[in-house]
């Protein structure tokens, strides 16, 4: 009977030294190709720029199931840039990119990274 005791709380004692964190996933758009969710619960602002975790799931799920993104948003210049990318095939990571310098490109206002970009930047 203890044995039983035992695992569960030794999870959950792993599961909080791991930096595990909760994750506040919304759902900022989509299109043809994609559904795009923020984690509002990443975003870290700082100046007019401001940092955020992306989930991107593609409509066809062939290779992937889903991409996790850090992406950075200049809100003054209405710019991003990914710095990392990792792909996954349910839970299992299948490719990760980390980008070695930052490739600013316009945010556009009437696309996906429109709408990330108004709930990322918003209060700046």
């Amino acid at each position: 009977m203890l044995k039983k005791l035992i695992a569960p709380i030794l999870l959950l004692t792993c599961l909080g030294t791991t930096g595990a964190h909760a994750e506040n996933w919304q759902k900022a758009g989509y299109n043809d190709m994609m559904t795009v969710y923020v984690d509002m619960d990443s975003i870290v602002r700082q100046g007019t720029t401001a940092e955020v975790r992306t989930k991107v799931v593609p409509a066809v799920t062939n290779r992937i199931t889903h991409g996790i993104n850090r992406e950075v948003y200049d809100c003054q210049a209405r710019q991003t840039a990914v710095k990392s990318m990792t792909a996954f095939k349910g839970r299992k990571m299948m490719d990760q990119m980390k980008a070695k310098t930052l490739e600013w490109e316009t945010v556009e206002p009437y696309g996906v990274s429109g709408l990330v970009f108004k709930m990322v930047c918003s209060g700046n």
